[in-house]
């Protein structure tokens, strides 16, 4: 008697165990493959680190390098949608996104080329609040945002002279909204300073506009955060130091925000380092720390802003 109880109740485990035919078995047999060239050498001299994160979480799930061929692989993976980041010392990183894998399938994508990072060029500037012939745009954003063209970036400008880093920006927004621009004066360095989470500003340090629950890679920190919000109001802020005020001459036209910032107050020699490289994330800001429009600089992807979308995966970069 006993016997049979135990069989009935080994039968009746199995049983309650049975697959739902309803349930899809999540299967991880999807696998992508591609290859990475350089702007300047060869693949056996030059290596790529290659992340996938799947897109519609936000996490970056795997990573790899690329071998002597500029080949690379990644398998294992559930059929989704994947964005692929490219990164590699001295070049621009790059992003490949709304890459669909199926099961079964090695989705074989683009070749990419990996572009130097470029000079910031030496421009005689005219801070009037306009863009004129002497500017030439370092980055193009052409993504519409999902705020309306009331809340769009443009251009973003850069140059520099012997005593001045410029900036500009053509951009619109709504008074509600802030325009919220963060700046790296040591991008890439062997000592990152400033911070990569703008959730951890000090806000005894910048206003409420510029905290924001947003990251950036590791390899970035924020020194520097500018800010324009409400009828035209701007905070021009050092993040490490606030007791740091800076001598910045700006001046605003029709959607169009110029500035110089002195080398000297940038750095403590008064000059920049040569070779020394910045890098720049700009995002259009709401009412709070969770509310931004996904158009930003350089621009990410299209849900950025929502929740478990909010980070920067590659930053804008150049090199004096």
């Amino acid at each position: 008697m006993q016997k049979w109880i135990i069989l009935f109740l080994i039968l009746l485990i199995f049983s309650g165990c049975k697959t739902n035919p309803n349930e899809t078995i999540f299967k991880h047999n999807a696998a992508v493959t591609g290859k990475v060239y350089f702007e300047e050498g060869a693949p056996d001299t030059l290596q790529a680190k290659v992340e996938i994160q799947n897109q519609d979480y936000g996490i970056v799930i795997d990573e790899t390098f690329t071998d002597e061929s500029g080949g690379y692989q990644f398998s294992q993976l559930s059929a989704a949608e994947y964005l692929l980041t490219f990164s590699a010392e001295n070049y621009q990183e790059l992003q490949l996104v709304d890459i669909t894998l199926e099961d079964e399938v090695t989705t074989l994508v683009d070749s990419v080329l990996l572009k130097l990072i470029q000079p910031i060029e030496f421009r005689e500037i005219v801070v009037d609040g306009s863009i004129d012939e002497n500017w030439q745009p370092v980055y193009q954003n052409l993504n519409n945002s999902n705020w309306s063209a009331m809340n769009d970036f443009q251009n973003l400008y850069l140059a520099r002279d012997d005593e001045n880093l410029y900036l500009a920006l053509e951009a619109t927004r709504e008074t509600q909204n802030s325009l919220n621009l963060y700046l790296d004066i040591d991008y890439d360095a062997s000592s990152v300073t400033g911070t990569n989470d703008f959730s951890t500003i000090n806000s005894e340090i910048a206003s409420g506009n510029l905290v924001k629950n947003v990251t950036c890679p590791s390899s970035f920190g924020a020194d520097i955060g500018f800010c324009l919000f409400g009828d035209n109001s701007t905070e021009f802020k050092n993040l490490n130091d606030p007791e740091y005020d800076y001598e910045t001459y700006l001046q605003m036209g029709n959607g169009v925000i110029e500035m110089s910032i002195p080398f000297a107050n940038l750095y403590e020699n008064g000059n920049f380092p040569e070779n020394g490289k910045i890098a720049i994330v700009a995002l259009i800001g709401g009412g709070d720390a969770n509310t931004m429009s996904n158009d930003t600089i350089p621009q990410q992807n299209v849900h950025f802003g929502e929740e478990g979308y909010r980070e920067f995966n590659s930053v804008f970069s150049r090199q004096y």
